[in-house]
């Protein structure tokens, strides 16, 4: 039966196996604690954004760069993995993303991101949500049901740009959920990457040591989600290489 799921690259825990998402090698499940107490998040996220403060180099921040945290993981033996997302200038930034590895006392140790320089760019369009949601609906193939967009930092691959993300929900030639989504470039309207935000599952996940295994899904509104009732409520994780 297949099943539309809300996607992203993700890997999903089934048995205790991790179960790779397309295209990505199997590996044992992380040692981590992916839901630690709140307490040691809050303090995690302080120490990140002080490390931040204190080595804006490492993350290549600017004084115009804001960070918000969105996940944290806490190892075994204490260590934290705070994921920050950042924002320029107010504008989100697309690939901006950076994990802060800190010591179990906070003291900071390295971080992870794909940003190789701080951003330095203009923020004010010269093409209109108009003509950007326009182009993003030339490229849907489907029924439409709405289209939104708002100004973004493309730093997902090349040069970062001002951006228009325009997403177009619907329904796609399949009858299933469709959230299409489409960057156009601010300043020369030239329609850069597009993707689906909904995939859709078979039912089946493959393990790593046992084969194939049934994947049983949960409900939601419009569709369902990769949370297994069935073990434990297993979900998407994300794998720290």
């Amino acid at each position: 039966m297949k099943r539309t799921v809300l996607a992203a690259s993700i890997s999903l825990a089934v048995s205790g196996l991790l179960i790779a998402g397309a295209g990505s090698p199997a590996a044992a499940a992380p040692t981590a604690r992916p839901h630690p107490p709140k307490a040691d998040r809050n303090q995690a996220v302080k120490d990140a954004r002080e490390s931040i403060a204190a080595h804006p180099g490492a993350v290549r921040a600017s004084s115009d760069d804001t960070f918000a945290s969105a996940s944290v993981l806490v190892d075994q033996d204490g260590t934290r993995h705070v994921h920050m997302t950042r924002a320029y200038r107010g504008l989100p930034v697309l690939g901006g993303d950076v994990v802060v590895h800190s010591a179990p006392n906070g003291a900071f140790r390295e971080s992870t991101l794909t940003l190789k320089d701080s951003l330095s760019l203009p923020v004010t369009p010269k093409v209109g949500a108009g003509r950007a949601e326009a182009l993003a609906q030339s490229r849907f193939q489907g029924k439409r049901a709405r289209t939104t967009s708002k100004l973004v930092v493309d730093a997902l691959s090349g040069t970062p740009r001002l951006a228009w993300q325009v997403t177009v929900d619907g329904t796609a030639p399949d009858q299933s959920p469709s959230h299409f989504n489409v960057l156009v470039d601010a300043l020369t309207g030239k329609v850069g990457q597009t993707w689906n935000a909904f995939h859709t599952a078979d039912g089946t996940g493959h393990g790593y040591q046992v084969g194939d295994v049934p994947l049983t899904t949960t409900a939601v509104s419009g569709g369902y989600q990769l949370k297994d009732g069935t073990r434990g409520n297993g979900r998407p994780v994300t794998r720290r290489t």
